[in-house]
């Protein structure tokens, strides 16, 4: 009797055991499979945020296809932008040897610069957390896609957009900027260095061309009054800023080199920005002043400073 009840409480040890492990396999597995985030555009279009998803589907294939479809629309609740704008934008893709390739139709090329990059990178961050995808290519139609300056993009990884998705406000701190204002006579820019205090939610970007349109004592500014910035985004080194037409007030009293270096200069001053381009509602098919042209991807020029002997010998050589 004795090895019989010792018999059945092996048996009922050795069960719960199993249960157990099946149901600590069972909440790894969820826990895997919930470990996704979609990404999607804010709605200013101006950075992506994520939003954390649980997949119904594990094989790859699966995957990339839920994750297309909820790419092409976006959370109820939410003011977000979806990145894929239009379902029938989207026409096809192919995986093989871990490269995933997307094919999208003519419609894609109708989104402005700043919406394409954004809409890129929440696409690829998205399809890229898959196992079993190394890399994500698109195309439009036939041929591979071509960015603003028609040099190819090709291959893109996880670590291909460098940007702060999901920024939280937090508290007011210093920061250190360096800005470029326009000389005396406006045809120089002068360094300042300026320790300035924000909500640490408010990105560097926007600080420096908040101040760059406010100007300084005894300097003019470079971004007209009344210009709106509809949105800043930096992603793989390059700042995108988008003004309103109001930029394109013109100020004769200040070259119009100085003007696009004033704020070239100072947002290449921060770590994270090599080139800036400036658009003007989303459209950098513009020429500047019959100078300088948008579609350009501008880098730091610092020929244009000039010290304090130097200016004032501008000013005394005008008089």
């Amino acid at each position: 009797m004795r090895k019989k009840l010792l018999f059945l409480s092996l048996i009922l040890f050795a069960s719960f055991l199993l249960v157990s492990c099946d149901k600590k396999e069972e909440k790894a597995k969820e826990k895997e499979q919930s470990d996704y985030y979609v990404y999607y555009l804010n709605g200013e279009e101006n950075e992506i945020v994520s939003v954390s998803y649980t997949p119904t589907k594990r094989k790859t294939t699966s995957l990339v296809e839920e994750f297309i479809k909820e790419l092409s629309h976006v959370p109820d609740g939410t003011d977000y932008e979806a990145p894929i704008m239009h379902q029938d934008m989207f026409l096809k893709y192919t995986l093989e040897k871990k490269q995933l390739v997307l094919y999208f139709n003519e419609i894609y090329m109708d989104m402005d610069v700043t919406r394409e990059v954004l809409s890129r990178a929440a696409i690829v961050r998205t399809l890229i957390q898959i196992q079993g995808i190394d890399c994500v290519y698109f195309y439009v139609g036939d041929f591979p896609l071509k960015d603003s300056n028609d040099k190819f993009v090709g291959m893109m990884t996880a670590d291909t957009f460098v940007e702060n998705v999901g920024r939280q406000i937090n508290t007011i701190v210093a920061q250190k900027i360096t800005l470029y204002l326009p000389s005396k006579n406006g045809t120089g820019l002068r360094k300042i260095e300026k320790e300035v205090y924000a909500s640490s939610n408010y990105s560097a970007e926007k600080l420096i061309l908040k101040h760059l349109k406010e100007g300084e004592e005894g300097y003019k500014s470079v971004i007209p009054k009344g210009t709106k910035l509809i949105s800043v985004s930096t992603l793989d080194g390059v700042c995108f800023v988008n003004f309103d037409s109001g930029f394109m007030a013109q100020d004769y009293t200040v070259t119009e080199e100085v003007i696009i270096y004033s704020i070239v200069d100072s947002l290449c001053e921060l770590p994270n920005i090599n080139k800036v381009q400036i658009l003007i509602n989303g459209k950098n098919d513009i020429i500047y002043r019959e100078s300088f042209n948008l579609q350009e991807l501008y880098e730091r020029n610092l020929d244009l400073i000039v010290t304090d002997e130097e200016e004032d010998e501008e000013v005394e050589g005008e008089e």
